[in-house]
């Protein structure tokens, strides 16, 4: 499951290294083409009915994180394993710095700027602290623009957004018993930092690790250092 600012695109770097495994990525509703919806929905909902009854390895960045724990909470029978890439809590304490992104994000919507609300995230998830944007590879910059600025354009012919099912899963993640593997760029911002460490202390047994050379995207960004972790962390729980 893909990250709050992409689609299913950002997973194609990381194919090479889920060989001997049958990798399936897909765009959540409200993002890339899949942009049908008739009333409210939960992005687990779907996950689940797309699992069916067959027991599967979660690979889920930031938002989609946040919907790979919420499936092992409510049906922990389904899921083998976690790889979690800067996974999103619903319920942590933003910072400032963050509230102000998310507020300039909505007048910049509301103002019917999806440009400018575009270039906003990539700078902002993309880049990331303590980089300047030429160190971004070009073609990364490229494709999250292309990801995020289609992704606004179809929420916003929606009238409604979509709602977690578990709403507290900092209460509750200490009940995930399967094996887990988190990662996190060095470069991505301080809270999602904060809340992979705290999410690979919390879960018992879980891996962490941080993969350089990174921001929000290591999948983009860092394929190889992050498709190997990802290559080791499958083959150990095989």
């Amino acid at each position: 499951m893909h990250a709050g600012v992409a689609d299913s695109r950002m997973w194609d770097p990381l194919i090479p290294w889920l060989q001997g495994h049958e990798p399936v990525s897909y765009d959540l509703r409200g993002f890339g083409q899949t942009d049908d919806a008739d009333e409210p929905w939960h992005h687990v909902d779907d996950l689940l009915g797309l699992i069916g009854e067959q027991p599967a390895v979660l690979i889920g960045a930031s938002m989609g994180g946040r919907v790979a724990l919420e499936a092992s909470l409510l049906r922990p029978d389904l899921v083998r394993g976690l790889v979690l890439l800067a996974p999103g809590l619903t319920d942590w304490e933003w910072s400032a710095e963050s509230e102000a992104y998310g507020a300039e994000e909505e007048r910049l919507l509301a103002a019917g700027d999806l440009d400018g609300a575009t270039a906003l995230n990539v700078r902002f998830w993309v880049v990331g602290a303590g980089r300047e944007p030429d160190v971004v590879p070009r073609d990364v910059i490229a494709l999250v623009t292309a990801m995020q600025r289609r992704a606004f354009a179809v929420q916003l012919a929606l009238d409604f957004e979509e709602e977690p099912r578990v709403t507290d899963l900092v209460a509750r993640i200490f009940e995930i018993r399967a094996p887990t593997l988190v990662a996190v760029g060095e470069h991505d911002i301080p809270e999602m930092r904060a809340m992979a460490r705290w999410t690979a202390d919390t879960i018992p047994g879980a891996q962490y690790t941080v993969i350089p050379g990174s921001a929000h995207l290591p999948s983009l960004e860092a394929p190889e250092r992050t498709g190997r972790q990802v290559a080791r962390f499958l083959k150990a729980i095989a």
